[in-house]
């Protein structure tokens, strides 16, 4: 996580550092990936915070990345340390006999600039760290002369641009190395024969331009089974750490490169409560052997650590057709409902009445009093509160059915506070009594005469919880106004 200071210094030494083994922690034998995180049992998270740090004045812990050696059974955990002295970062060290419980160490690293994103691996039997430097402008490698403890400054491998979360990895016998800029809305690629030296930019890079919402890197890259390289990254286009997300990178060559994100992605997202209520931007996953363990951050009123798990589960792009056939809604209940009577009525309103449902082409957007948005009080900065509590909406469905998309027609009397975030979970049950783990959403920003459509995949369901946590802004009170005008389930297409 980087700072809005510049710092310019330079250093430079070239050792030989040979590709005769690939990188470790190396996935390229295992064919699954970590989905439906879930936090340990016995884990209260976090695990780790500012007041854990002993050696310096901290602001916030945040970018985790784990390191467990082959064979060994202690677990090691490199991360950020905001010091609120010198308002730059250090790298911090804790470690762990489980992987799950945590006991602060020290600071490992500490430079006259700012540092963060410790990116820790080994190859050839040593040790070596890429961290975020971008006040350097540039790419540093480092090696561990007293692993895990003493690191020294070995290699520059690229220099020139305010670099931050470079992510390296290992495929087809070549190094890469992601690495986006402070504007979050490029990502650049780069690649080598030799890990210290020999850097190039790749003839398609930046592979990501104008995309605040995945350019910028959320975790380790790594590649598994299949020749197939898995890409985290973080939303930042709302606002910075909103959620990360997952990418698989199906075609990558000396000149072409091409992803497409995971079908359950994103996996990890604001909860709208605690430690990670308005944001999670991080994420380093490690399989253990019938587990992916997980490190990550999240922002609550600061950034801090919390630990999850996952089940390996094999990468799935089938996608269900989409219809044009909607569920039948027959309530719609909110249990906060301030509804701004300037800008429109009840949240029934939703639909055209029970048992009517919707029209697909013929929303509500000529008429104002058919919108629903939550009211204002006051002034412009005292907002109806989207967070720490989420709206709430229930919606019950006439009959069980399949459905694998929302449809949400914006409200343009909400002068654009349409929802921007929110999630869905889902029951078969008629209420909210056996509502599964919930999935997270977000749109872009859309005219309101369309609306925009959102798929996932096929669930059955009769009654669908929908918590808007937040429109627009991540303001301390909590949020802006928001408004919609129509929402649509959308039937799967029996004829797929």
């Amino acid at each position: 996580m980087e700072k809005n200071i510049a710092i310019l210094t330079a250093t430079l030494a070239f050792p030989i550092i040979s590709s005769s083994d690939t990188i470790y922690p190396d996935w390229s034998h295992f064919d699954k990936i970590p989905i439906e995180f879930k936090v340990p049992e016995g884990v209260t998270n976090p695990v780790l915070t500012a007041a854990d740090v002993t050696d310096v004045n901290a602001e916030f812990v945040a970018d985790p990345f784990l390191f467990k050696d082959e064979g060994g059974n202690n677990w090691l955990m490199f991360f950020e340390v905001l010091s609120k002295d010198s308002n730059q970062g250090e790298i911090g060290l804790a470690k762990s006999t489980d992987g799950l419980h945590w006991q602060y160490d020290k600071i490992v690293l500490n430079e006259p600039f700012h540092l963060s994103y410790p990116f820790v691996f080994k190859h050839n039997h040593e040790y070596y760290m890429i961290p975020e430097t971008f006040e350097a402008d540039s790419i540093r490698l480092y090696k561990a002369t007293n692993f895990p403890y003493g690191w020294q400054h070995v290699s520059t491998l690229a220099n020139g641009h305010d670099f931050v979360d470079p992510s390296i990895f290992y495929h087809n016998n070549r190094w890469w190395l992601f690495v986006t800029n402070t504007s979050n809305s490029v990502m650049y690629l780069y690649s080598s024969e030799n890990l210290s030296y020999g850097w190039e930019q790749h003839p398609a890079s930046p592979v990501i331009s104008n995309d605040a919402s995945i350019a910028r890197l959320g975790g380790r890259s790594f590649t598994i089974k299949g020749n197939k390289v898995i890409r985290i990254a973080q939303k930042d286009d709302v606002f910075y750490g909103e959620a990360v997300r997952l990418f698989e990178v199906y075609e990558l060559t000396p000149t072409t490169y091409a992803e497409r994100e995971i079908k359950d992605s994103p996996v990890l997202f604001p909860t709208g409560y605690g430690w990670n209520a308005k944001g999670m931007h991080h994420l380093d996953p490690w399989w253990t052997g019938d587990r992916w363990l997980a490190v990550a951050d999240g922002y609550g009123q600061t950034y801090s650590i919390g630990m999850y798990e996952a089940k390996g589960q094999r990468i799935d792009h089938t996608e269900e057709a989409v219809s044009n056939k909607f569920a039948e809604i027959t309530h719609i209940y909110g249990d906060n409902d301030n509804t701004d009577s300037r800008l429109g009525t009840v949240l029934t309103n939703l639909i055209e009445g029970p048992g009517v449902g919707f029209h697909p082409t013929a929303p509500y957007e000529r008429i104002s009093s058919q919108s629903w948005s939550t009211k204002t009080v006051g002034y412009s900065n005292s907002y109806f509160q989207v967070k720490p509590k989420p709206i709430v909406i229930d919606f019950k469905l006439k009959n069980l059915s399949d459905i694998n998309a929302i449809s949400l027609w914006q409200n343009k009397y909400a002068k654009g506070n349409s929802v921007r975030s929110f999630r869905l979970s889902f029951s078969t049950t008629g209420n909210s009594a056996g509502l599964g783990k919930s999935r997270y959403f977000f749109t872009k920003k859309t005219s309101v005469d369309k609306p925009v459509t959102l798929t996932f995949t096929k669930t059955k369901a009769n009654f669908i919880r929908m918590e808007i946590q937040d429109n627009l802004h991540r303001l301390p009170y909590g949020g802006d106004r928001v408004g919609l005008q129509e929402i649509a389930f959308h039937l799967t297409d029996p004829t797929n």
